[in-house]
């Protein structure tokens, strides 16, 4: 898979755990909701895949590394802030990391 096909599963399946859209995550509201789905989803894209800020930035269409760095800064108070945070994070980061071994495992059999 793509960086940019990764970081949209992430995104959608941040979005549905937090349940705002795609596009509200990608977009710049700063209602709490919004902005802890998407600093969720910053956070599982350099934890789970690698992306460095600047991959963000571009993908998601931000344009600053230093934004993705500092809102991804505040996931800790995020963190202990609520459970259901907590829940939506585990749960979502679970997933994906089943599903993406999926697609690493199909795509290997396809070489």
């Amino acid at each position: 898979m793509y960086k940019t096909q990764i970081f949209n599963l992430i995104v959608n399946k941040v979005a549905v755990g937090c349940e705002v859209s795609p596009q509200e995550i990608l977009g710049t509201s700063h209602r709490q909701d919004i902005v802890d789905a998407r600093c969720m989803a910053y956070k599982i894209a350099m934890k789970l895949e690698d992306f460095s800020p600047m991959d963000i930035a571009v993908i998601s269409g931000k344009g600053k590394p230093k934004a993705v760095r500092d809102l991804v800064a505040t996931f800790k108070v995020r963190w202990d802030r609520t459970q259901n945070f907590r829940t939506i994070y585990k749960t979502v980061t679970k997933e994906l990391k089943e599903e993406l071994e999926i697609n690493k495992n199909e795509e290997e059999t396809d070489l």
